[in-house]
């Protein structure tokens, strides 16, 4: 999406004051959830456009706190060695209240060109070499002469598909981000695996790519959680039909998107091994270009998050969870260039079994899946 695009959907907004010799001149809106909206912005001393996480509610003290969090976390992991190459850099708090909870708080970072996953996937990966539609067009001449064609056949090629093999690009990049991350300490959890979550740093120079893992407002550190137990919560909890299963209170521990989770993550239950199962539905919605479950008739019109996690948890255990393989695109991979990329399908195949198992104790970590994509 280009920033000219999107500053026509974005109301007009004053620039806000950094120091007394600097402005931060918002340019678009480009991301929002529930506490904060994320903004591009130009800062007057620096040469290179940031991304503002701007909180929203901040007279609620636990948004203030929360943004120190997520902040201080994300610093922690840039500084690593081992993964600093896969978080955005963080700059600095910017923390410009006054005493009436008035003007603006949340925390600078770096801007990655390529944006989110999701959005590059379009761009990036939309690709007329290997897709190619053919139309049939029937003749209204029924007095034809029968040893010529009845119809003719039209074929062009669909901009809006993307090239599979990219996409397979794209989601080994995914693997082996959120590896990195991983086997880094402190061990993260970072309960919201998506496509809008994993970005793109774009070097326009080399133009190389490297994946980066964001927003960690809801991540945790594994330090006091053992998947153990994990494992052992998990088995030893009501694994019920959807006949018995109820709607219950809803759990403030089941966050992130609701259909990227796994049944532990709805029951609240969170681990590493919870958001390997999470990646395993961003490679399906990176190929499907939708979220997971989107066409269920099952989960359709449903408001309330509460009956919505139940029925989706219902569908994981009655084995009614989408596969990879049932994806157009993704089964191309069999086809093209003379079946040369079916081992790639195969082994992302597997990769997507393994990480989805509604079972965590047999589940494919990310490091096992790495080893396999390698």
């Amino acid at each position: 999406m280009s920033l000219e695009g999107a500053r026509q959907h974005v109301p007009k907004r004053d620039s806000f004051t950094l120091t007394s010799l600097a402005t931060i001149l918002p340019q678009c809106i480009i991301g929002s959830g529930g506490f904060a909206e994320v903004l591009l912005v130009k800062i007057d001393d620096i040469p290179f456009l940031c991304v503002l996480k701007k909180m929203l509610r901040v007279a609620d003290h636990r948004v203030i706190k929360g943004c120190r969090k997520e902040f201080k976390m994300q610093r922690k992991l840039f500084n690593n060695p081992k993964c600093f190459n896969r978080i955005p850099r963080p700059l600095y708090i910017l923390d410009l209240l006054d005493s009436d909870f008035k003007g603006v708080y949340g925390f600078l970072m770096e801007f990655c060109l390529g944006g989110s996953v999701r959005a590059f996937a379009k761009g990036w990966c939309a690709d007329n070499r290997y897709i190619r539609v053919e139309e049939r067009e029937d003749s209204d001449d029924s007095s034809s002469d029968s040893s010529s064609d009845a119809s003719s056949i039209h074929i062009h090629f669909d901009s809006m598909l993307l090239n599979p093999v990219k996409v397979s690009a794209l989601c080994v990049g995914m693997i082996e981000c959120l590896d990195d991350v991983f086997t880094a300490k402190p061990r993260l959890i970072h309960r919201d695996i998506k496509p809008d979550n994993f970005l793109v740093r774009a070097d326009p120079e080399s133009k190389k790519c490297t994946i980066v893992l964001s927003d960690l407002g809801i991540a945790q550190i594994q330090n006091s959680i053992s998947s153990s137990s994990v494992v052992k919560s998990f088995a030893s909890s009501t694994l019920l039909s959807s006949s018995s299963s109820q709607p219950h209170k809803e759990d403030p521990s089941i966050c992130g998107t609701l259909v990227y989770n796994s049944c532990e993550a709805l029951q609240g239950m969170h681990s590493q091994e919870s958001d390997a199962y999470s990646l395993g539905m961003t490679i399906l919605a990176v190929f499907e270009g939708c979220d997971p479950f989107f066409h269920s008739p099952v989960l359709q019109g449903l408001k309330n998050r509460v009956e919505f996690a139940t029925k989706l948890r219902n569908s994981i255990l009655e084995g009614l969870g989408p596969k990879l393989s049932n994806s157009c695109l993704f089964r191309s991979l069999q086809t093209i260039e003379g079946g040369k990329y079916t081992p790639v399908f195969e082994c992302l195949n597997d990769v997507f079994e393994g990480l989805t198992k509604v079972d965590i104790g047999k589940r494919m970590s990310v490091h096992k899946a790495r080893e396999r994509v390698q």
